[in-house]
């Protein structure tokens, strides 16, 4: 009984070690992917990310789930609830705001790492996920299928209700 079990411990505890190692990798990675960030090129008047995600924050909620069916594709004046949609652009200005303020920064900016970015953020999914589930070869972008996804819905919507409105 003793043998099997003495056979299978290598077994049960080896990922495990590696997990932990590839953890406490994790930070040394994020360090090195934010080095270029942080360099003089790219100060904070450079980078947008501030800027459009704490505007993304302020947005009401959509009127419709942003995926599949309501999408920067699906998005028009003919569609249906195209009042509600023309009214949640019209609703969050501060959006079109921040995506002027932006237009002529260099680089988005988004820091590698959830601890690289602000409790509210992280809540929201907008971050860079490094090592997720402890796997070095995997960095994850949450905020390009939530947050970006739901400010081009936005500007696909003021585009068109501003046309409608011949501005």
């Amino acid at each position: 009984m003793i043998g099997p079990l003495v056979r299978t411990l290598p077994a049960l505890v080896l990922p495990l070690a590696i997990a932990s190692l590839s953890f406490a990798q994790a930070p040394k990675l994020e360090k090195a992917l934010n080095a270029e960030l942080y360099k003089d090129t790219f100060t904070e008047t450079g980078r947008s990310a501030q800027v459009l995600f704490d505007a993304y924050l302020e947005l009401s909620d959509p009127p419709l789930e942003v995926g599949d069916f309501f999408n920067l594709t699906t998005i028009w004046p003919g569609m249906e609830d195209w009042d509600k949609v023309s009214n949640w652009a019209a609703a969050n200005e501060q959006m079109g705001e921040a995506l002027m303020s932006a237009e002529n920064r260099v680089i988005i900016g988004m820091p590698y790492g959830a601890s690289e970015v602000s409790p509210q953020w992280r809540d929201a999914g907008i971050m860079i996920e490094v090592a997720p589930g402890g796997d070095l070869s995997i960095i994850e972008y949450p905020y390009l299928y939530g947050a970006v996804d739901t400010i081009a819905c936005w500007a696909t919507a003021e585009f068109y209700r501003l046309l409608e409105a011949g501005e």
